[in-house]
């Protein structure tokens, strides 16, 4: 089920399997940057980006939604659903080719099975995952949200309005008015280095995070944009200088490392007008 480039004829730009399975597990940090992908063994890779047009996988991914929504879930939120077809279109500069469009098309019908499989239940489940697919030119997918995170930068200085202005025109272009959330982001290379979370915790006094939580809501309030605050999770890199309770490389609002939590009650009060 893992991502093979020569199943798409790609592997003179993505390299062969091991290559790129290796290169996507040093991106996504399963595996120490270091790691010499000529003797990478895929056998025994920690974890493997996937093929989303393989149907076992789309029944694996189905069926982990399927568990959530018997177990109470209303919602459910796909990290990285469109990332293959964006990775084709970029790999043969072309956007219409019959790999990146088999690809985006499987994972929308992901989006498709798991609203069929709520309505057989009885009750609506939205699903989301990131805005970036928009950069494709194909049908929208009946997503009912998307995720944008503030990059490192903005974390550290203001928020981009023109960089938000133009997430929310072109969501709104592909799939109408429906809600854009934004939250800090995390992963990636060396576990998370140069995340919107790692600049968080790590680079901002417990002041400064309050602060920024509270210029943030404003914000994204102001632009039509819903606030995702980090009440609790994410991860950032496990050798950091700031953990939760001084062990957790997870953030935590109620930490004294970090203490946002009475902040975020705070901001959420007033927008509930509660």
């Amino acid at each position: 089920m893992a991502f093979d480039p020569a199943k798409f004829n790609v592997s003179s730009t993505l390299g062969t399997k091991q290559a790129f399975q290796c290169q996507a597990a040093k991106q996504l940090g399963w595996v120490d940057p270091s790691t010499n992908c000529t003797s990478y063994d895929v056998n025994s890779a920690p974890a493997y980006a996937p093929d989303i047009t393989n149907p076992q996988y789309q029944d694996l991914l189905v069926s982990w939604a399927e568990k959530q929504i018997d177990l109470g879930a209303d919602g459910i939120w796909i990290d990285m659903l469109f990332w293959q077809a964006s990775a084709l279109a970029q790999a043969t500069g072309n956007p219409n080719s019959s790999a990146v469009r088999m690809s985006f098309y499987a994972a929308s019908n992901v989006i498709d099975r798991i609203h069929a499989y709520g309505r057989s239940k009885g009750k609506y489940i939205y699903v989301g995952t990131e805005w970036n697919f928009v950069n494709l030119t194909y049908s929208a997918p009946a997503v009912d949200f998307v995720t944008a995170s503030p990059t490192a930068a903005e974390v550290k200085g203001p928020l981009n309005s023109t960089r938000w202005g133009s997430i929310k025109s072109q969501v709104m272009k592909m799939c109408g008015n429906i809600p854009i959330m934004a939250n800090l982001d995390w992963g990636g290379a060396g576990g998370g280095t140069g995340s919107a979370l790692t600049t968080f915790s790590q680079y901002l006094t417990p002041d400064q995070q309050r602060a920024w939580l509270a210029s943030a809501d404003a914000f994204f309030r102001a632009n039509g944009i819903i606030f995702a605050y980090p009440v609790h999770g994410g991860t950032f890199p496990s050798t950091s200088g700031t953990l939760a309770f001084g062990k957790y490389n997870t953030y935590d609002s109620l930490a004294p490392q970090f203490a946002t939590y009475n902040t975020i009650v705070s901001l959420a009060t007033k927008k509930s007008g509660s």
